[in-house]
């Protein structure tokens, strides 16, 4: 059983730091080492979309992390780094381009996520030309420029020689019209392109959108609030080990806003009174790596700022990462099936 308690959210924590803490964006001291003092955190601006959902990452700058390196060399000693070779040489023959040589990832999902799964946008920019020989594009293009992806779902595109854009046949019109002619058109715009400017991780959720109207319990308060939640924007940003992380939800008025932050701060003590089971409990030998990192996640969770500005809520935080990762590759990560270097 305590194996239980521990395997569900120390795998989600630890998800989520290998997929976000690595392309959070480092701002270099005035010494060029990438450590200066951390800067306070903030919730990102307010910006709309008529998407779904968009989620932009620049993965140049998850290259540079240096917490990336050290997860990459962490790999390496524990027998990976030859699986993570041939990832790159996998990458190449399906869609033309290596990770190395990948400047910037954007997923646009313009109608919803309950769908298809490939009924999305996904644009891919690179520091060199992309190669048309890959699986996806050695078929040639059809006249409008477009090549026929494996299945009848997928479609790409070549907006330039280092820009790959690939969809659902459905968007095809909409995209030459917007994109293909100009980086500001639709699926983006020049408002969420600015916005994810400004973070390494960017995220915004039309949640006005996603969940539908009259969502939430009825008979329960606090669910019937947290369900008329109109978007959601959230960056990360690293200095360093430390993570600036923000948020803001916007509700539909200022009243609505404040109900929404007593029941995050009622949703807060709940997730410090679970994590302080865990905590109080001995963490089986191969999750014993990962306790400083629920630790930290107790902190940053009890002293994130939650606050009302106008009608929106915004939640700032920070997390200081300082983990063995070669503890948590070589015992840890043995517990989570499916790992290509297993």
């Amino acid at each position: 059983m305590t194996r239980r308690l521990y395997a569900v959210p120390f795998g989600i924590l630890l998800v989520a730091i290998l997929t976000v803490l690595p392309g959070c964006k480092k701002k270099k001291s005035d010494d060029g080492d990438g450590a200066g003092t951390p800067s306070a955190p903030s919730a990102p601006a307010s910006v709309k979309t008529d998407n779904v959902v968009v989620v932009s990452v620049k993965v140049k700058e998850i290259r540079e992390s240096p917490l990336f390196t050290e997860f990459k060399q962490s790999l390496a000693k524990t027998g990976g780094g030859a699986e993570f070779d041939q990832i790159e040489q996998k990458m190449v023959q399906a869609i033309g381009v290596r990770l190395a040589d990948i400047e910037s990832f954007t997923v646009v999902m313009p109608d919803g996520v309950g769908g298809p799964v490939n009924r999305m946008v996904a644009i891919l920019t690179a520091n060199k030309p992309i190669s048309k020989t890959s699986d996806m594009t050695k078929g040639g293009p059809d006249p409008r420029g477009f090549y026929q992806g494996k299945t009848p779902d997928i479609v790409a595109h070549f907006a330039d020689d280092r820009t790959l854009v690939v969809m659902h046949p459905t968007y095809r019109d909409k995209y030459l019209a917007g994109f293909a002619k100009n980086r500001d058109g639709w699926p983006l715009s020049a408002d969420i392109r600015k916005a994810a400017g400004e973070h390494t991780i960017f995220l915004v959720v039309n949640a006005a959108k996603l969940i539908p109207k009259g969502a939430g319990n009825a008979n329960d308060p606090d669910s019937a609030t947290m369900a008329s939640v109109q978007t959601v924007v959230a960056g990360v940003d690293l200095n360093g080990k430390d993570l600036a992380i923000g948020v803001r939800a916007a509700f539909p008025d200022s009243a609505t806003a404040g109900k929404a932050k007593d029941t995050i701060d009622k949703f807060r003590i709940q997730a410090l009174t679970e994590i302080d089971k865990m905590l109080g409990q001995a963490a089986p030998p191969e999750l014993a790596p990962l306790m400083p990192l629920l630790k930290e996640g107790r902190r940053a969770i009890q002293e994130a700022q939650i606050g009302v500005s106008g009608s929106d809520v915004t939640l700032a935080t920070t997390y200081k990462v300082d983990v063995d990762w070669g503890a948590i590759m070589s015992k840890s990560m043995k517990q989570l099936p499916g790992l290509p270097w297993q």
